[in-house]
């Protein structure tokens, strides 16, 4: 479960490379019209400074040994950001149960790139919980065509409890939040 004060933020700063990036720039996208505070995607070491304690930071690794997510997931540590780690392990799972950070790790055997599911998935349901992104908006989102995330079935059209219900429960994705 997400804490009650990740609804009070500036900002949202999504951490990622790669495929966790474009999953957090898909998201981001997604949840653009209806978001009350801006959202990015940062592909780089270091925060910019901006990133403060009023900002939501969200690290995406599958990994979770990514070089860049690390040093900027540690940065916004040190800042007291609000901060939910994304992954599946590693390093950064580590990071986020050090700072006492939601976690949503999820086991999925792949390239990294391979699992763009995961790494939008528990964004979207973030962002609904948050209330950063309308249901209609998701609704006209099919995550995988043939309405398959990783060999488990997904409805391509959610209605907003069922995705308030994926950021609440996400192991009905094949996620579980490390933390409650």
């Amino acid at each position: 479960m997400l804490p009650a004060d990740y609804r009070d933020v500036d900002a949202v700063a999504i951490l990622g490379m790669g495929g966790s990036a474009i999953g957090g720039d898909l998201a981001r996208t997604l949840a653009a019209a209806s978001s009350p505070v801006p959202i990015v995607t940062l592909r780089e070491y270091d925060l910019p400074s901006w990133v403060n304690r009023h900002t939501l930071v969200i690290g995406n690794s599958y990994s979770g040994n990514t070089e860049e997510t690390l040093s900027a997931f540690a940065q916004a540590v040190e800042r007291h950001c609000k901060l939910i780690a994304i992954t599946t392990g590693g390093k950064l799972r580590e990071a986020a149960l050090d700072a006492q950070a939601p976690v949503f790790q999820f086991d999925y055997k792949s390239q990294p790139r391979a699992a763009l599911g995961y790494s939008i998935t528990p964004l979207i349901g973030i962002f609904q919980k948050l209330s950063y992104e309308d249901a209609r908006v998701i609704a006209q989102f099919d995550l995988v065509g043939g309405g398959k995330l990783g060999g488990a079935e997904v409805q391509s059209v959610w209605a907003a409890d069922e995705v308030e219900h994926l950021a609440v429960n996400a192991g009905h994705f094949g996620l579980e939040p490390a933390l409650e």
